[in-house]
């Protein structure tokens, strides 16, 4: 598909999924999937100082849980571009989201796909699991910021999500069922 102009899929069906090395999640075999923790810790990419800030602030509680986790990369393409030659390279991408994962101090392994889509939030409820555990790096303010916009949406959703203030480096995490009881 060259762009996706007069195209009838509708952008949640646009989500395309960029492995990055191994094998795509959907051919590990059951005995590969039930390996490991059960619990999963998705980390939404926002910026790089406030992912930076959530992937460390995770790394904690991925521990003490025995969780692992996720870095979800979900890039855009704007509709003028197709999925093939997007315009963010998705080699950087990867290079960039992979780098902020190693350069986390725990001896945790981080998981990182890159997902190229037409709707980021669309793309986040397709690959995101029900109710799962998601941390967001973003500032909070008295106006809503594209991350509390998100985090706000993903809540809408049925997930758990904390926010992480970058400007809080040793904030600890408290995970609410009820985002309005914190």
């Amino acid at each position: 598909m060259k762009n996706r102009k007069g195209s009838s899929l509708r952008s949640q069906d646009l989500c395309a999924r960029v492995h990055l090395g191994g094998r795509p999640a959907a051919s590990r075999t059951a005995a590969q999937a039930d390996d490991g923790p059960s619990l999963e810790v998705n980390v939404i990419f926002t910026t790089a100082q406030a992912t930076m800030t959530a992937l460390n602030a995770t790394q904690g509680l991925a521990r003490n849980l025995r969780a692992r986790i996720s870095l979800l990369v979900p890039q855009a393409v704007p509709m003028q571009f197709s999925f093939a030659s997007p315009p963010v390279s998705v080699a950087f991408l990867a290079r960039r989201s992979c780098a902020m994962a190693i350069s986390c101090r725990e001896d945790i392994e981080i998981k990182v796909p890159v997902y190229l889509c037409g709707d980021k939030r669309q793309c986040l409820v397709r690959v995101l699991k029900p109710a799962s555990l998601v941390v967001i790096g973003g500032r909070e303010r008295c106006w809503p910021t594209p991350e509390q916009k998100l985090a706000r949406f993903l809540r809408s959703e049925g997930h758990r999500v904390v926010l992480i203030d970058p400007r809080d480096h040793g904030a600890a995490l408290v995970v609410t069922s009820d985002p309005d009881s914190a």
